[in-house]
């Protein structure tokens, strides 16, 4: 159900979604103030928690689950990140939009609501219109999400009751689920949308592919090859640890990492760890054999432009390296949705070259 929003002072003439809201905050005058925004807005029917101990009671407690998070960061005992970490284990809000609210601009902020769950984040003071813009976007974003979710439940489904094969197509970015710091595309493309340009120059990216994946998709059962990008996930996940990331499978058997510059953890040898771990996971064929799995690319993107430049390259590049078609790329950036990230790198870059 929809409702005309009733003011017109920050051009919100629209229609607003009539959705619970749950709202939490260690502070009860920011809380006051961020009812009364949201209220303004059009969003009624919004719950207040002081702590983060309060805010799982009263998500337990409800019957019905609240539909959109606003969670502050840094909060005494529990703080967002980590009452987001936790809310991601229970069903009913694996996919709920989760938006962090901070005073803190720092990057290691950012990328641990990220890596957490959250879909999106916003800097106090509040601007009412760039508050109301993160909720919709939120919510649009996490129906993608649940759709994504009831797509694989009815085809499992469809697996028990008919043995009917799991199949995805060689350049669909699935989600890896279940690995640390790894998220799906929409994510990805979130967060990095949210960077000012200055992180954006302060920011590297990698790009991993698995050799063998056209002929691993073309003759393994798809179950089973899920579980291999599971483990090259896995093994991307543990080789960057201690550092502070973000991953997400790209389709074509092509990981894309993103962290800072100043990681020091991530150095020349990642490749050869991630091949390790991979080789350590004593991957085998149906039939028991060894399965050889090799991962090539790691090649570190940097330069004086702005993010968006080195994510097109190294995708771009990595999927060359694949020996895939030159327009690859523009058929990737069609399946993560909308105008599609890769073609909002190509506009951006565009725009700034003149």
């Amino acid at each position: 159900m929809d409702a005309v929003h009733p003011c017109c002072n920050y051009q919100l003439c629209c229609r607003v979604k009539v959705m619970r809201i749950l709202a939490v905050d260690d502070d009860p005058l920011q809380l006051k103030l961020l009812e009364a925004i949201l209220d303004e807005a059009g969003y009624s029917d919004v719950t207040i928690a002081t702590s983060a101990a309060v805010a799982l009671r009263t998500l337990l407690n409800e019957e019905a689950p609240f539909e959109c998070l606003l969670f502050d960061i840094q909060m005494p005992e529990l703080d967002g990140v980590d009452l987001t970490k936790i809310l991601r284990f229970l069903p009913e809000y694996s996919e709920t939009p989760i938006i962090m609210v901070t005073a803190m601009s720092e990057r290691n902020y950012i990328d641990r609501a990220f890596a957490a769950g959250a879909f999106d984040y916003i800097t106090k003071p509040y601007d009412k219109l760039e508050l109301t813009t993160r909720i919709r976007n939120a919510v649009q974003l996490g129906e993608s999400s649940r759709n994504e979710v009831e797509s694989k439940r009815t085809i499992q489904k469809l697996r028990q009751s008919a043995e009917a094969s799991y199949r995805f197509n060689l350049e669909t970015p699935i989600t890896i689920e279940g690995v640390p710091n790894v998220v799906d595309v929409l994510r990805l493309q979130n967060y990095l949308l949210q960077l000012n340009r200055l992180q954006y120059a302060q920011t590297d990216a990698m790009a991993f592919r698995i050799v063998e994946f056209p002929l691993l998709h073309a003759r393994i059962d798809h179950s089973e090859l899920y579980g291999i990008l599971s483990d090259v996930a896995d093994a991307i996940s543990k080789s960057f640890v201690g550092c502070s990331f973000l991953a997400s499978y790209m389709g074509h058997g092509v990981f894309v990492c993103v962290f800072a510059r100043t990681n020091a953890v991530v150095d020349e040898g990642i490749l050869q760890n991630i091949q390790a771990h991979v080789d350590a996971f004593g991957l085998e064929h149906p039939d028991g054999g060894r399965l050889v799995v090799s991962i090539a690319g790691g090649h570190r993107m940097s330069g004086e432009l702005a993010f968006f430049f080195y994510l097109m390259r190294v995708v771009d590049s990595a999927l060359h390296d694949a020996g895939l078609r030159s327009d690859s790329s523009k058929h990737l950036g069609k399946n993560i949705g909308g105008d599609g990230l890769i073609q909002k790198l190509r506009s951006w870059i565009s725009e700034t070259s003149h």
